[in-house]
């Protein structure tokens, strides 16, 4: 009999909290919809405001006066009658850059001009002469000799 009664009130909290839930879900619903029409209702009384022509007209006339705008840079940034010939600039200036160096050069002190003699390269082996050792080097020699190496 208990268990019976245990079960009745445990369908009865189950029932409730079915319903619970049902009504927390209704009500996140109901606020969902409540705002979905205020902000609609929003919307509409924002847009009375505006009509689409009138939005038309007036990206239209933002577009026109961009273009002006650019026809103005336009002509502002030409040339006025001033054609210059790149081939005749390029011949000036390196006219003028050889006329530096050239100039640059002038100023150089020479280099003397000696005689200097050269002995003509031996024909044969034997005439090569070789160096004479240095007392460095027979020192070195005599070193090298005396431990035997």
């Amino acid at each position: 009999m208990l268990d019976k009664q245990a079960q009745q009130i445990m369908g009865a909290i189950m029932t409730i909290e079915t319903q619970l839930m049902t009504i927390e879900g209704h009500t996140t619903n109901l606020l969902a919809m409540q705002s979905m029409r205020m902000a609609t209702n929003t919307l509409r009384d924002l847009n009375n405001g505006m009509d689409i022509d009138d939005i038309a007209d007036t990206f239209d006339d933002i577009q026109d006066q961009m273009e002006i705008a650019q026809e103005i840079g336009d002509v502002i940034g030409q040339d006025i009658g001033m054609d210059y010939d790149t081939q005749d600039l390029e011949s000036e200036l390196d006219f003028i850059i050889n006329e530096q160096i050239e100039q640059e050069l002038m100023g150089l002190t020479p280099v003397p001009q000696q005689d200097i003699l050269i002995d003509p390269v031996p024909k044969e082996a034997s005439q090569v002469s070789t160096p004479l050792p240095s007392a460095e080097d027979q020192e070195l020699a005599a070193l090298a000799a005396e431990l035997g190496m």
